[in-house]
C-alpha cells in the first residue's frame, strides 16, 4: 500500500496522471469501475460521475488491491491517509460519500463501511462564507450583463428561489403559476423526491419575456423552461449554469477572486431566509432538513443584533427617533459653541480688568501682567462681585445688540 494520499495532476492535453493510472489497472478493475459509473450516471451529471471515477482510481492506487477483494483493513487504511491528506473538510466528505456508495453497491456489507463517517455538515468555507454571499446589487449587475432573455431568467430564478442546479434544469412551464403580482414556482427535488412551492416577484418579468421569445414555437406546458438549443425534449446541460455565471460575472466586472456559481445563490438565499423567517418555514421553502445550524454559522448578523440589543442594550432607532436625536445633538453643539465664544470674551474682559486693578493697587511694572494661565486665580481675588455683575450685564446688552 502507498504511504501517502495521492495528488494527481492534470495533463496539458486532457490526459492526466489519473488516466495513465487507469491504463495500468487490470481489466477486471476497469470493468468494475465502468459498471459503477454507468450505474451512477442514471442519477448524476457527467462532472459528478468524473469525480466518482477519480475517487475510485485514488482508492485503487492507494490500496493496490483488486476491487473485488477489498477488506475492512484496506478501507480503514485509506481513510487514515485521507484524514492526514490536508484536503478540505468538504473534499474529505465527498471522498467518503462516493467510496461508501461504491462499497455498498459492490459488497452490500455494512460492516465494511462502518468507519466511513462524514464530518459534521459543512460548506467549503473558502468559497462560501458571510463575506462572499451574493448581494442584490451583484445579482442586478449579472442580469444587466446578460444579453439573452433566457440568461436573465436563469439568474433571477437562482437568486430569488435558491433552487438547486438540478432542480432548475428540469423546471417546466407547467411548474410556473403566474398570479397578479407574483408567480408560484413548483420545484421538484430529485435529491429528496419531494416538491415544494416558492413564490417569486422580481423573476416574473424575465420569465414572461423569455416565454414570449422562447427557442421553439408554440410553447406548451410540458416544455422545459430552459431546453437544449438543439433538442426541445431535453433540458439544457447542467454545466451550462456554471459556464453562464462565469461569463456574466466577467462582463459585469465582478472581481476575479469572487467565484460566482449556482450553489452560492442557494446559500445566499438560505442565509437571508434563516435570518428573517422561522426554521420550519425556511426548510419547507428550500427543501431543507436540519440545516439551520449551518446557515447560522455562515451569517453572524443575527448574533450581532442580539448582542447589541440584549447585552449592550443598543436597539435600532426609528426614523422619528433618529431625527429627534440629530436635532438635539445639533442644538447641543450650537449651545457649546456659543458658550465657548462667551468664555473667550469673558477671559479677555478679565485680563483688561486685571490690568486696571494692577494699576489701581499700585503694583510696579516689574511685576507687570502675569501670563493668562496664572492670571485667572488672581482675577477672582481682585475683581469684586459687583464688578462681575456689571461685566455680565454689559455682556448681555452686547449680545442683545448683535
Amino acid at each position: 500500500m502507498k504511504n501517502e494520499y495521492p495528488k494527481f495532476k492534470k495533463g496539458k492535453k486532457g490526459e492526466g496522471e489519473l488516466q495513465k493510472i487507469k491504463k495500468t489497472l487490470s481489466r477486471q478493475n476497469v470493468e468494475i469501475i465502468n459498471e459503477f459509473i454507468k450505474h451512477c450516471s442514471a442519477t448524476v451529471e457527467k462532472d459528478k460521475a468524473e469525480k466518482i471515477e477519480r475517487v475510485l482510481l485514488q482508492f485503487v492506487y492507494v490500496t493496490e488491491k483488486d476491487l473485488d477483494k477489498i477488506t475492512k483493513l484496506d478501507v480503514d487504511y485509506f481513510l487514515a491517509l485521507l484524514n492526514k491528506s490536508g484536503r478540505t473538510r468538504w473534499t474529505r466528505n465527498e471522498v467518503r460519500i462516493y467510496l461508501k456508495k461504491f462499497l455498498l453497491w459492490r459488497y452490500k456489507d455494512m460492516d465494511l463501511v462502518s468507519n466511513i463517517k462524514c464530518e459534521s455538515k459543512c460548506f467549503n468555507e473558502e468559497r462560501i462564507n458571510e463575506g462572499n454571499l451574493i448581494t442584490k446589487e451583484e445579482a442586478e449587475k449579472l442580469v444587466r450583463s446578460a444579453e439573452k432573455l433566457r440568461d436573465k431568467a436563469i439568474v433571477m430564478l437562482l437568486f430569488e428561489t435558491g433552487v438547486r442546479p438540478q432542480e432548475l434544469q428540469i423546471l417546466r412551464w407547467k411548474n410556473i403559476k403566474f398570479e397578479e403580482n407574483y408567480a408560484d414556482v413548483i420545484i421538484y427535488a430529485p435529491k429528496t423526491g419531494q416538491s415544494r412551492t416558492f413564490p417569486v416577484k422580481d423573476a416574473v418579468v424575465h420569465l414572461k419575456r423569455w416565454q414570449q421569445e422562447f427557442y421553439y414555437p408554440n410553447v406548451n406546458p410540458d416544455d422545459y423552461i430552459f431546453p437544449s438549443p438543439t433538442d426541445r425534449k431535453k433540458p439544457v446541460r447542467i454545466n451550462t449554469f456554471n459556464w453562464l455565471l462565469k461569463q456574466l460575472a466577467k462582463k459585469a466586472k465582478i472581481p476575479e477572486d469572487r467565484i460566482i456559481f449556482p450553489y452560492l445563490f442557494r446559500h445566499t438565499r438560505a442565509t437571508k431566509l434563516y435570518e428573517e423567517l422561522p426554521q420550519q418555514i425556511v426548510e419547507k421553502l428550500l427543501g431543507h432538513k436540519n440545516m439551520a445550524e449551518i446557515y447560522a454559522h455562515i451569517s453572524s448578523k443575527k448574533a450581532k443584533e442580539e448582542m447589541l440589543k440584549k447585552i449592550y442594550h443598543i436597539e435600532e432607532l426609528t426614523p422619528e427617533q433618529k431625527s429627534k436625536l440629530e436635532k438635539e445633538l445639533l442644538e447641543e453643539k450650537q449651545a457649546r459653541e456659543k458658550m465657548e465664544k462667551r468664555l473667550k470674551m469673558l477671559e479677555k474682559a478679565y485680563e483688561e480688568l486685571f490690568q486696571l486693578n494692577v494699576e489701581k493697587e499700585g503694583l510696579n511694572s516689574k511685576e507687570g501682567m502675569l501670563p493668562p494661565k496664572d492670571m485667572k486665580p488672581l482675577v477672582k481675588e481682585v475683581i469684586t462681585k459687583s464688578k462681575r455683575r456689571e461685566l455680565n450685564k454689559a455682556w448681555n446688552k452686547n449680545e442683545e445688540k448683535k
